[in-house]
């Protein structure tokens, strides 16, 4: 029977979600969980959640932020973005498109003019 090498994340059954620091931060520590909780300050429930479930600390009170600060999380959670649907109607898409490239050659024939005429005649 061929013996898989297994990396510490499994062996010492680490979620991905867990930041790097905060496994560097464990192994400094001796993989000793609680003594880890004790150097950061924080509650060894919160640091447990997150390092075996992946479970981030709330970011809703300063206690919560303080936390996640203290796990090598950012303060607040990313809010992801939600991507613009475009609900314009196509004709009026072509209508600006149109307003668009007009704005763009009168400002160039304005600066044109404006740079033969060194500024003198506007």
């Amino acid at each position: 029977m061929k013996m898989v090498k297994r990396s510490y994340y499994e062996i010492q059954n680490i979620h991905p979600n867990a930041p790097r620091r905060l496994v560097s931060a464990l192994r400094k520590a001796g993989w000793k969980r609680r003594e880890l909780a004790r150097r950061l300050d924080v509650d060894s429930g919160d640091l447990i959640r997150l390092l075996k479930h992946g479970i981030e600390p709330s970011d809703h009170t300063e206690h919560g932020q303080q936390t996640r600060v203290n796990l090598f999380l950012p303060r607040k959670k990313r809010q992801p973005r939600e991507s613009k649907v475009d609900t314009r109607p196509e004709w009026l898409k072509i209508i600006q498109k149109k307003i668009r490239f007009m704005r763009t050659e009168t400002t160039r024939d304005v600066l044109k003019r404006w740079r033969n005429n060194n500024g003198k005649d506007l």
